[in-house]
């Protein structure tokens, strides 16, 4: 269910401060550029409609960031503030309309799949993931393989689609699969482990706060973005000005016994 304008109206003004400190703090050399490593951004879907406006998202990045894939965000590139892109779901519109737009801008793009949704209605087809994993700008990883929560499983449901849609993956698109999204963010000290036995070498949640160094690997944060994001939204999200609310999250999951 989407957000009321008057919540989101809420978060943008928080993150406005944010933002505002952050400016702040580069006379000190502690802004948010000195102090993270870059930003991952989460898409879930993109309709035909929004096509244009994802575009000019696209462009927004590419002309005052660095956008890079995964692999390179791991290294913890410097230069200019380092953005990855990643998509969850591997839904039809990722190949029919954000793949198209992404390659006319020529920009690195993750796609997290659950292979065992795919060839079912709204979902890729496996000859539209093959297709897309043949490009050299696209990178395939796990969504889990049916889009479970994964902390509500038993020990060998969970090991069963941390497995299967790793071994699966791997087979659809000719290369081996290191990489997993939890799905809705999901996860707890028992799923990462489990993921790393699979053969995950890093995993990502939906926590809307910035790369760093001390971060595990199964366990890097994201920040969701829609294309129907305000300008202001979207360009406060990419400067990490919304981190706040991944620290609030982690606060509320501690007490939970979950993590995001």
């Amino acid at each position: 269910m989407p957000e009321s304008i008057g919540k989101r109206g809420v978060k943008v003004a928080v993150s406005g401060a944010v933002a505002i400190y952050d400016q702040a703090s580069r006379l000190w050399r502690r802004g948010v550029h000195a102090r993270f490593n870059g930003l991952i951004l989460l898409y879930h879907e993109v309709l035909p409609q929004h096509e244009d406006a994802y575009e000019r998202q696209l462009r927004y990045l590419v002309d005052r960031y660095s956008v890079v894939s995964l692999n390179q965000m791991a290294t913890h590139p410097t230069g200019r503030w380092p953005i990855a892109i990643t998509f969850d779901d591997a839904l039809a519109s990722f190949h029919d309309v954000a793949l198209p737009a992404c390659r006319r801008v020529n920009v690195p793009v993750a796609l997290f799949v659950p292979p065992g949704l795919l060839d079912t209605p709204g979902y890729m087809t496996t000859a539209a993931l093959a297709a897309a994993a043949s490009f050299e700008n696209v990178q395939v990883g796990s969504h889990s393989f049916n889009h479970r929560r994964l902390s509500t499983l038993t020990a060998t449901e969970l090991d069963e689609e941390l497995v299967a849609s790793r071994d699966t993956l791997s087979s659809l698109i000719g290369s081996d699969v290191r990489l997993i999204a939890y799905p809705f963010g999901d996860w707890d000290d028992r799923v990462a482990s489990r993921a790393e036995h699979a053969g995950y070498e890093r995993a990502y949640t939906v926590r809307p706060s910035c790369v760093t160094r001390a971060i595990p690997a199964l366990s890097i944060p994201r920040v969701t973005v829609e294309p129907t994001d305000w300008n202001i939204e979207f360009r406060l999200k990419v400067a990490g000005a919304y981190r706040w609310m991944g620290s609030l999250m982690a606060l509320r999951r501690r007490f939970r016994g979950a993590a995001v």
